[in-house]
């Protein structure tokens, strides 16, 4: 729709919302009754087929509702995800009027979840005020707010129509105005360092490439402490990444499913702090084996099938926790329900490539996830 078609629409909005501010901002009004009166037809007026009219398969649907399923204590996805020929280019999360969108945990969430869907922009609205905030990497709690593109106050809708209009309709993101605000982020703003980095990039830091190189990481110090606290079993360095990998697809492949809905008990978090408040402790390596053991007969596959070599290993017991910590529902940067599959496959498909076993001589096997 043109501007001045949006313009008109969100007049009449206002004017509604104005009449009952009081019914609209008590705690006893809902967001989906928020989004059904105010939200969808201001969407709609920006041009987005919200309710599929033009009869859309799933895959090429303008706009995707999502089903706010919990995840754990958490709820990980954003109300709505708006796309371009199949491909998302921006998510809006709603609140209710009564809310505080200011909230830092309301940002993180989207976000993240932005982040994790590998989309560059974020919105976030209460109908009061509206926010757009860009994601070129994992979020900070440190600034949450880092990034804010726009931020529309209620007052300014109908004397700034186009705040909104000429960033969010269709016929801008479709004709790459967002792609355009992207680029023109200030460079030299104080921003954390990881975010200055970031923008030198004149990109975004993806989360298929960040995982993965968690996983490198991880890799790489978990065959040197194998190597350093496993010195009579004389393991080579094929074995040491087979034990390795082993150990890292069990654990992605449980939070995998935990983030998807699967119930498992314990989690591996919960795993990881009923250790913790054991005394004596003991280690956690051997209490994670049989965890995965548990998973051999209902999964039936080589995945948790008994392996000598990698089950009766020294594993430390810290290395171990945070890793668990940093993966982990409410605590990680990822979203494993959200991640593409093809990243998540990447962890089982990709071979590892070794490094010469003359490493080995030196205490230390470096072995990581080809990309």
């Amino acid at each position: 729709m043109s501007k001045d078609t949006f313009a008109k629409v969100l007049d009449r909005l206002v004017t509604k919302f104005n009449r009952d501010q009081a019914v609209y901002t008590d705690k006893t009004y809902q967001e989906r009754e928020l989004q059904a009166e105010f939200i969808e037809p201001m969407f709609e007026a920006l041009g987005w087929d919200i309710t599929n009219k033009a009869g859309n398969p799933p895959h090429l649907r303008e706009v995707t509702l999502e089903a706010r399923v919990p995840v754990g204590r958490h709820k990980t996805r954003a109300d709505y995800t708006f796309n371009i020929s199949g491909q998302p280019r921006f998510v809006l999360e709603t609140k209710k009027p009564s809310e505080d969108i200011e909230d830092p945990r309301h940002i993180l969430q989207l976000k993240k979840y932005a982040w994790n869907l590998s989309v560059r922009f974020a919105v976030l609205t209460n109908f009061c005020q509206t926010k757009v905030y860009a994601v070129p990497g994992p979020p900070s709690e440190s600034s949450p707010n880092s990034f804010t593109v726009e931020s529309v106050e209620f007052f300014k809708y109908m004397t700034q129509p186009g705040l909104l209009h000429d960033l969010l309709s269709r016929e801008q993101v479709l004709s790459g105005a967002l792609d355009k605000a992207f680029d023109e982020l200030p460079k030299d703003t104080r921003l954390p360092a990881y975010q200055k980095s970031i923008l030198r990039m004149a990109g975004s830091r993806r989360v298929d490439s960040t995982f993965l190189d968690a996983l490198m990481s991880f890799r790489k110090h978990l065959a040197e402490k194998i190597f350093e606290n496993n010195p009579k079993a004389g393991l080579q360095e094929p074995e040491i990444n087979e034990a390795v990998q082993r150990i890292i697809d069990r654990i992605v492949f449980l939070r995998i499913g935990e983030d998807r809905g699967i119930v498992y008990s314990p989690s591996l978090s919960d795993l990881v702090e009923k250790w913790e408040d054991q005394s004596p402790k003991g280690d956690l390596y051997p209490q994670l084996v049989s965890h995965f053991t548990s998973f051999n007969k209902p999964y039936n596959g080589l995945l948790f099938k008994r392996h000598e070599l990698s089950e009766n290993l020294k594993v430390p017991n810290d290395l171990l926790r945070q890793f668990i910590r940093d993966i982990s529902i409410g605590k990680s940067d990822y979203l494993f329900d959200v991640i593409p599959v093809e990243i998540l496959g990447s962890v089982y498909d990709l071979p590892p490539k070794y490094v010469p076993t003359s490493v080995l001589r030196f205490s230390c096997c470096y072995g990581y996830l080809g990309v």
